[in-house]
């Protein structure tokens, strides 16, 4: 809950001290939002002139959802590993991790159907990128929430890559997204608030 308002800092102290007991140390729920804190800490601070200490917290980032990926094989850590090997151009492990998206299980939730999509933006797919965007689930059952996270989550991205984005299925996604988010229908029908 803490992250929610910004106070990254203070989830990985809370975490930290947990993750290393013997008790939580393959908690992967606790590993992902120890990851998530430590990435989004990068993101807020990519402008900073220690990009040394950017790369840091990137570096934690990828090391806990990678053994987040390592206890059980997921879309949410692989997706989030495939983004920072991206960013830090780590080009041969990106090429072997993202190998290891046929081994996911496929789902029917926006969060599994939007990292497939990512994925492919990544890969710069826009052939099957162009097919997947057809299977979104019906935009009533979308929550405001989750399309605004996936929106701000390639917002990020596209700064820190200092919108020099030449990747074709990056605008695609972006701007498919955007659509979207107009729809007035968006979330009608969502068990989340909108």
């Amino acid at each position: 809950l803490l992250s929610n308002f910004g106070k990254d800092e203070e989830v990985i102290q809370i975490l930290e001290n947990k993750i290393y007991s013997e008790s939580y140390k393959n908690d992967i729920e606790l590993i992902n939002l120890l990851a998530a804190s430590f990435k989004r800490i990068a993101y807020k601070n990519i402008d900073d002139v220690f990009l040394e200490k950017v790369g840091n917290f990137y570096e934690k980032a990828l090391n806990f959802y990678e053994k987040s990926f390592e206890l059980k094989t997921n879309y949410y850590s692989l997706i989030n590993i495939l983004y920072i090997l991206k960013i830090l151009n780590y080009r041969k492990k990106f090429d072997d991790y993202s190998k290891k998206w046929s081994d996911i299980d496929e789902e029917s939730s926006w969060w599994y159907i939007i990292s497939k999509l990512e994925f492919l933006m990544l890969q710069n797919d826009v052939e099957n990128l162009k097919k997947e965007l057809n299977n979104i689930p019906e935009i009533k059952k979308i929550s405001k929430f989750n399309l605004k996270s996936t929106i701000r989550q390639l917002e990020s991205y596209q700064y820190i890559e200092n919108n020099n984005l030449k990747n074709e299925a990056f605008t695609l996604l972006f701007k498919e997204l955007k659509k979207l988010e107009k729809n007035p229908d968006l979330g009608t029908e969502s068990h989340l608030e909108n």
